[in-house]
């Protein structure tokens, strides 16, 4: 694994850019009770259509972004798969076939609880993630709408969204990459990674446990 320290290399990603996690825990709240980054808004009051249509479109990020798993498992959900009473989470279906379940990091299941109420609590087979017009979420163009989420939020780093040589703009697949950085600087073991993530290795932290440098920021930083 390379040693350089984050941002070096070609094309180096901006991931390590990304919220913090009590930055998107808090963002998460916001969106998923229809109110923006900006919004004065009471979280019970009643959201505009055009805060819903954003909402729908920006909650599946912010799941993958607390929670780590592929944007491909996330769009395939159904409601039933999500058991708000206990905070879990069942995956059945995956890249790998091998079905895996875990408790829901703190604050997504009262958040998930919001967002199916301000669906109207759909049939337990409904997808969990709709797009604007209420249909499945589709990884298609994720990473477009994942930056207009990310400004829309009031995150406006130059560096998320800066296309060069030496950077590539942020892109939803770059949620996984961070919860696997913080929960490795919160001292969570590979192992444990591996099996939250789906990964059938523990290796599965390349390029993220071999720079000490982000790590070292991260920690610090939660």
């Amino acid at each position: 694994m390379s040693s350089s320290p984050a941002g070096s290399g070609p094309r180096a990603s901006s991931r390590a850019c990304t919220p913090t996690t009590s930055s998107r825990s808090a963002a998460w709240s916001r969106t998923s009770t229809g109110s923006t980054a900006t919004s004065t808004r009471s979280p019970a009051a009643s959201p505009s259509r055009t805060s819903r249509s954003k909402t729908r479109s920006a909650s599946c990020a912010r799941f993958l972004n607390r929670e780590g798993p592929r944007i491909s498992e996330a769009a395939r959900l159904q409601v039933q798969d999500v058991d708000l009473d206990r905070g879990a989470l069942r995956l059945e279906k995956n890249t790998t076939n091998d079905p895996r379940a875990w408790a829901l990091s703190s604050g997504v299941a009262p958040a998930l609880r919001a967002w199916q109420a301000l669906r109207g609590n759909p049939a337990p087979s409904a997808p969990l993630f709709v797009n604007e017009d209420g249909d499945r979420f589709s990884i298609e163009h994720a990473a477009e709408r994942f930056r207009a989420h990310l400004q829309l939020a009031g995150i406006d780093r130059p560096e998320l969204f800066e296309d060069s040589d030496e950077r590539q703009q942020v892109r939803a697949h770059d949620t996984r990459s961070t919860f696997i950085t913080v929960a490795l600087a919160n001292g969570r073991s590979e192992t444990w990674v591996a099996d939250r993530t789906g990964h059938r290795a523990p290796s599965c932290s390349e390029g993220v446990a071999g720079r000490p440098g982000r790590l070292q920021s991260w920690a610090s930083a939660s």
